[in-house]
């Protein structure tokens, strides 16, 4: 597994390759055991704007949400690599921003931290 990018305090995202899907995938560690509240919101918010929660498993140093990869990265990295955009890029942008969490909202979820570095590039 390979480093693609820490996220916050508490928790470590890694690139991985999942052999029974043959596909590489990002795991997430969450430092806990137990129920997983994100792993459960995030089970209800299935779209096609949404990362994707492909599993959840438990070893002996914690617990880890399996993701569907976005190769692109981040929002954060490409406003910091390519500085400002085109009002078309602008406008796409928002559009499938504003597409996910109106499905998001539609479920009842807030997401408390949308910025860049959550909104990931496909």
């Amino acid at each position: 597994m390979s480093c693609v990018k820490s996220w916050g305090g508490f928790r470590a995202v890694l690139r991985a390759f999942c052999p029974r899907m043959q596909v590489e995938v990002a795991v997430k560690k969450v430092n806990q055991w137990g129920d997983c509240g994100e792993a459960s919101i995030m089970k209800q918010m299935a779209h096609v704007k949404i990362v994707s929660l492909i599993e959840v498993f438990d070893d002996a140093k914690g617990r880890y949400l399996i993701l569907e990869l976005c190769h692109n990265g981040c929002l954060g990295d490409i406003m910091e690599i390519c500085g400002k955009q085109e009002l078309a890029s602008v406008r796409y942008a928002v559009a499938g921003i504003t597409i996910a969490l109106e499905h998001v909202h539609s479920r009842n979820i807030l997401h408390c931290d949308v910025k860049p570095l959550n909104i990931n590039v496909e």
